[in-house]
């Protein structure tokens, strides 16, 4: 037998041979926890499929209380009325919708409100101008997407409407959640 192997003497062949790098590892690892991770949210996580309207804030007070002689006593009750197209919403998609809504305010201040209900039938235009909007054309065209209408109305925890009396708002409704395997399915 030779001497020679190659070139490498008889010390060196006990020498640790480096096949990779640590580095690798660390990023095959990285990409691992990733993958895992995405796979996870794929499966268990949910998207907010959400709808933007304008709405009105208002007094929702009762007229009775509206009109009591001694005004000191008398704290308004302010909703913001947000009108839904009800031809492209039905009641199923309605009971779905999530209690959580965020209002920006027309100063950009975003307000964290819920939905206090939802009127049981959809409304007319005409209905909903007078009722809510005052007869003013400008603010249904603003606020009104149909001729009939889902009224749904919005409070907050503590009362921050009263700081925006009779001012618009745009309202994020989460209508739905999806799982992103469907999602992506679509």
């Amino acid at each position: 037998m030779s001497d020679k192997n190659n070139g490498v003497s008889q010390d060196e062949l006990d020498d640790y041979i480096h096949v990779a790098h640590m580095g690798i590892y660390i990023v095959i690892i990285a990409l691992i926890i990733i993958l895992t991770g995405w796979i996870i949210w794929v499966i268990g996580g949910k998207i907010p499929v959400t709808e933007t309207a304008s709405g009105l804030v208002i007094d929702m007070s009762d007229e009775d209380v509206k009109e009591m002689p001694d005004k000191s006593e008398y704290k308004p009750e302010y909703r913001c009325i947000v009108c839904l197209d009800a031809y492209e919403y039905n009641v199923e998609k309605l009971n779905d919708m999530k209690d959580d809504v965020k209002l920006q305010m027309p100063d950009g201040n975003v307000i964290s409100g819920k939905i206090d209900y939802v009127e049981s039938v959809p409304i007319a235009r005409g209905t909903v101008a007078e009722t809510y909007y005052f007869g003013n054309e400008w603010l249904v065209d603003e606020c009104v997407p149909s001729y009939y209408n889902w009224i749904i109305a919005i409070k907050t925890d503590n009362n921050e409407f009263a700081k925006y009396p009779y001012s618009m708002a745009k309202a994020t409704l989460v209508i739905d959640e999806v799982s992103p395997f469907s999602f992506l399915v679509r």
